[in-house]
């Protein structure tokens, strides 16, 4: 098969495709390296193949997810790379998407502005056992918990479900908001919807014809990492080279905001840039988002209190260590900061029983603890050298 890498309505690269693999076999001309996807370089005059088979794979649907192997049956497929085609590789986080027909254009086939079938996403939940319908971005959305993407008073709009023992993540979402809020850090809100008695969090998408993003990890990736950089160094210069400025608040309303959440999971796919598709301006850091792995979504209620060692991610392993790595708590109210707690047990309270009074207590105890450790901690704290020695060492982790 043949067809052309369109960035909305600008053709990038002229491919030969396997619909049998998924995969691409071969890239025959170059049309804007400059719309090149970011991490897909050009060698000799081509563009690395290798590289832009990983793009487009880490685009995929899972094959870990719960549910997705069952499902292929019905989607018509023998494995996953099958799939990604059937939407012309059409995502709801960016403006890259396949033509294998002339007559197709962005305004046309792009699921911001056009309705998308909701049939792939019930599949995979388990509410339906066919689907004759598969253009859908649930084809080309990454992570491990049963999610679907729909259309809700005409917004595109991502739900997420929770996973065993506690299903916690949908309320974490709502209260790692809660807490951003109060800490001044941009993020994306969520709420907490129930469907057929299950909680899933659901949010708009921070994305559209005039935004995508790219996450962390196609930047860092963008240029070797010298050894005598830190996987922190390396990921702020790397903005730095490719023209997004400097990124350092960002990172530290990050780690401030995932160290009072508890967030076990800040990987590289779940943070990063916006950019703006037409003409590859810069927009700054994307809003957070993706906070589910958080407030000690697995442990028992007698594990949650007194834990500030709590492991994390993308640079160090440890929060506590991580914190280290913040140049500025000056613009915390840590008053307000107090204060979530009542939104937090509201939240958590409002979970039919599936957070007992017990955990609701340990959680917003522990949420106590992590405020008072910061406080402390930012008015003794002074900026040390980061240690590249104490880096997390894993940049693609689990997507939930």
């Amino acid at each position: 098969m043949t067809g052309v890498l369109m960035h909305k309505n600008t053709a990038v690269l002229r491919v030969e495709f396997s619909p049998a693999t998924g995969r691409f076999t071969k890239c025959t001309e170059v049309l804007a390296a400059e719309h090149l996807p970011v991490g897909v370089r050009l060698k000799g005059g081509h563009a690395d193949r290798a590289a832009l088979n990983q793009w487009w794979e880490d685009r995929a649907l899972p094959a870990d997810r719960a549910g997705v192997r069952a499902s292929l049956g019905a989607l018509g497929a023998a494995h996953i790379g099958q799939l990604l085609p059937e939407s012309k590789g059409l995502c709801a986080a960016d403006c890259y998407w396949l033509r294998t027909d002339s007559g197709d254009s962005w305004e046309t086939v792009n699921f911001y502005d056009n309705p998308f079938t909701e049939e792939v996403g019930d599949l995979l939940l388990g509410y339906r056992e066919d689907c004759h319908d598969k253009h859908s971005p649930d084809l080309a959305t990454d992570g491990y918990l049963r999610k679907k993407w729909t259309i809700q008073n005409g917004r595109r709009c991502l739900m997420k479900a929770g996973s065993m023992p506690y299903y916690q993540q949908p309320f974490n979402e709502q209260a790692a908001a809660a807490v951003m809020q109060a800490l001044g850090v941009a993020h994306v809100p969520y709420q907490v919807q129930w469907v057929q008695k299950e909680p899933f969090s659901v949010c708009e998408t921070m994305c559209g014809s005039s935004c995508e993003f790219v996450p962390a990890y196609r930047i860092f990736w963008h240029y070797p990492k010298p050894n005598n950089l830190s996987y922190y160094q390396h990921y702020l210069r790397s903005c730095q080279a490719i023209g997004a400025g400097d990124m350092t608040r960002a990172l530290d309303d990050m780690i401030t905001a995932d160290f009072l959440t508890a967030n076990e999971d800040r990987h590289f796919g779940n943070f990063g840039l916006l950019r703006n598709p037409d003409t590859l301006e810069w927009l700054g850091a994307a809003p957070l988002f993706d906070n589910g792995s958080s407030f000690g979504y697995q442990l028992p209620a007698a594990m949650l209190r007194g834990g500030t060692a709590v492991d994390c991610k993308p640079f160090k392993a440890r929060h506590t260590d991580q914190l280290k790595l913040v140049t500025d708590f000056s613009r915390i109210s840590f008053e307000r900061l107090y204060a979530a707690e009542k939104s937090l047990a509201k939240i958590f309270a409002d979970s039919r029983g599936l957070i007992d009074d017990a955990r609701l207590d340990a959680l917003t105890e522990a949420y106590r603890q992590r405020v008072q450790y910061l406080s402390a901690f930012a008015s003794s704290h002074r900026s040390a050298e980061d240690n590249r020695e104490e880096d997390a060492g894993n940049l693609r982790a689990a997507r939930y």
